[in-house]
């Protein structure tokens, strides 16, 4: 029998203020991250912190900032983020407190700047 996709997927909500405590927590909790990702939302920015609860089941932190908010990196809980959150901060332009030494600052070799955000949102 498959299960649902509720049953597999949860979703807590998060602000830039409390990412690192949850953050930590899973971290404590030996869960481990699967991916992030970033999509801009009309006026704001989401970003969604996947971490594997084990058994399949995957708890997605979903944090939601305004385009000036600056997002603390997780990248002390969690070093293979980096790349993640540079994906982020080049191709959406979501301001992430990212370490300045990885990747020179440039994850991508690509002209434009933040390809993924149209010029209205910028």
């Amino acid at each position: 029998m498959s299960k649902k996709y509720e049953d597999i997927q949860t979703y807590t909500s998060v602000s830039p203020e409390n990412l690192l405590d949850f953050v930590s927590r899973k971290r404590r909790e030996g869960k481990r991250l699967l991916q992030l990702f970033a999509t801009h939302l009309e006026d704001h920015y989401q970003v969604i912190y996947c971490f594997d609860e084990g058994d399949y089941k995957v708890d997605n932190l979903r944090l939601l900032a305004e385009y000036d908010d600056v997002i603390p990196s997780i990248a002390e809980y969690y070093p293979y983020a980096v790349p993640y959150e540079y994906e982020a901060i080049e191709l959406y332009g979501v301001k992430i407190d990212a370490p300045e030494n990885a990747f020179n600052r440039k994850l991508y070799k690509i002209e434009a700047d933040t390809p993924y955000v149209s010029d209205f949102e910028r």
